[in-house]
């Protein structure tokens, strides 16, 4: 096979990797038969404490690799100098090393020797925040020292190994995130569902499996979250509609609430639904492109100030504005209501304006009235 399709080849699997961990020993695999090794390892190292943040092997005696992380990774006196060696430059275990070193080296004459893989190669290429990549690659000292084509082409390979290896530390960050995030959503007490773009749930917290539950509300139907009730669930699909059409996280897209009633004659409940800007959720599976906010009013009495801010991210201060001008006040009244001067009315009423994408007083009222339908005025 031509250099140039091997390399994309192996790139691809690179890539693979770094979406699914369990693709790394087939691509450490492919490097080692590419370069005529017999084993192959990719670490992540945190060079002022020597914690490795991430490491795959391919064609590695795990009991090998134990055995080394156990008794020699600590003590390992060569470690600072590989990390330190220029970047994306292939170089050989002899050039960090002495012989002198070698002969009196714990995992030199034990380690080496008893896993016949004396004849290492390495290369080390930066990856941010005290981070450092390194490839290694061992053969028998029976075996030929490497030559420049080797080196070359380990080289080559450098930047698709990052990369992969970049991609794959970013989203275990984001899987840590998640499992906290999930945990304190879990303590919440309002409902949270996440739904793709076809509005199918991918997550619900604990306080919206329990709205779910009773079925007298909201279900899930086709794997598809929507009102029980008819007349609601047609409203429902003309919200979810007019935020597809706005473009997900599109400047003044905000979202749209309504309440929804019971059919068990208890009090209903206050959903508010808007699209998800910038968020890790579609990298670690759940696929989210809107939030749904669900608060239970036979738990607790709905808030016109948290759907505000919810919808169209105001502040407090301009929540309680809003909520005046939606009630009918001038800003005369608003004013006075608010103990506050006529000039620091209109300051806000400008935020509003932007962040509602309206010009003039009399649509942003429109607007406030179809975002929370039905909704009281004062809360």
């Amino acid at each position: 096979m031509p250099q140039q399709d091997l390399y994309m080849k192996l790139s691809d699997q690179f890539q693979d990797a770094a979406l699914d961990p369990r693709a790394w020993p087939d691509a450490l695999c492919a490097v080692a038969d590419h370069l005529g090794v017999d084993g192959c390892q990719c670490l992540a190292i945190e060079a002022s404490t020597g914690h490795v943040a991430f490491g795959a092997v391919g064609r590695v005696d795990p009991a090998a690799q134990r055995e080394y992380e156990e008794h020699y990774h600590a003590h390992d006196f060569r470690r600072p100098r590989y990390l330190a060696y220029a970047p994306l430059t292939a170089f050989t275990d002899r050039d960090i090393s002495t012989p002198e070193e070698r002969r009196h080296s714990p995992f030199h004459q034990e380690f080496l020797v008893r896993h016949d893989c004396g004849n290492v190669m390495l290369a080390n290429f930066p990856l941010g925040e005290s981070l450092t990549g390194v490839l290694a690659l061992g053969r028998s000292l029976s075996k030929a020292d490497y030559d420049d084509v080797a080196r070359r082409r380990l080289e080559a390979l450098l930047p698709a190994v990052r990369n992969a290896v970049r991609t794959r530390l970013e989203i275990d960050r984001l899987q840590v995130r998640a499992v906290a995030l999930e945990a304190f959503l879990d303590t919440c007490d309002f409902g949270v569902f996440l739904l793709d773009r076809g509005g199918h749930m991918t997550y619900a917290n604990a306080e919206a499996l329990r709205l779910l539950a009773p079925g007298d509300c909201l279900r899930v139907k086709q794997a598809r979250l929507t009102p029980v009730d008819p007349v609601a669930s047609g409203h429902y699909g003309g919200m979810m509609f007019a935020l597809q059409q706005t473009g997900l996280g599109a400047a003044g897209a905000g979202g749209v609430a309504m309440r929804l009633a019971r059919a068990n004659g208890l009090p209903g409940v206050d959903i508010c639904l808007r699209p998800l800007r910038q968020t890790g959720w579609a990298v670690y599976g759940h696929g989210a492109e809107y939030a749904l906010v669900a608060v239970d009013l036979a738990a607790r009495p709905a808030n016109l100030h948290t759907l505000l801010r919810t919808l169209y991210g105001f502040t407090d201060t301009e929540a309680r504005c809003a909520g005046l001008l939606r009630e009918g006040l001038s800003v005369d009244e608003i004013a006075a209501t608010l103990d506050v001067a006529r000039a620091t009315v209109r300051v806000h009423l400008q935020s509003l304006f932007r962040k509602t994408d309206t010009s003039r007083q009399g649509e942003l009222v429109a607007k406030l009235h179809r975002g929370i339908p039905g909704h009281p005025g004062r809360p």
